[in-house]
């Protein structure tokens, strides 16, 4: 019965993050001089009318990082039976969360500042906000149970 609301949490993390990594979640636009681009995960990229897009710039730590993320709350999951190695991975997954949030915001700021481009986002970028949520209720959860075992333990 213990360690089940974490698991959600943790589940739903992997769910945000993937959420994430589907589409754009930033529109940069400057209408007096046409231009327009759109951030995804993997880089920015210009918005061309007919052909599709091309790569504008890279934001190298992000892409990786957003894989990570999701594929770490897995790997907890899969820890349920050790808690002190659960609570290792999930603090790990928030503080690469954490850089990702703040090397997004860094690297896509200059862009921004270089071409006085109006930002338009999109509901894909509170998605790793939520997941460092929900990383911090599955490690609350973690150690909650974590205390309530070693209380049964005191009690033998």
């Amino acid at each position: 019965m213990i360690q089940r609301i974490q698991s959600l949490f943790l589940l739903l993390t992997i769910i945000a993050s993937s959420l994430f990594l589907t589409g754009g979640y930033l529109n940069l636009v400057n209408s007096t001089s046409g231009y327009e681009a759109v951030a995804r995960f993997s880089g920015i990229y210009m918005v061309s009318s007919g052909s599709g897009s091309t790569i504008f710039s890279h934001i190298f730590p992000v892409p990786v990082i957003s894989v990570l993320v999701p594929a770490v709350a897995a790997v907890a999951i899969l820890l349920y039976k050790n808690r002190k190695l659960q609570k290792k991975i999930i603090l790990f997954d928030i503080f690469l969360e954490l850089i990702l949030i703040i090397s997004g915001f860094i690297l896509i700021m200059p862009v921004v500042q270089h071409n006085s481009a109006i930002l338009k986002p999109g509901y894909r970028i509170i998605m790793p906000l939520l997941s460092l949520v929900f990383l911090v209720l599955a490690y609350l959860g973690v150690k909650k149970d974590d205390e309530l075992v070693k209380s049964y333990d005191r009690l033998r």
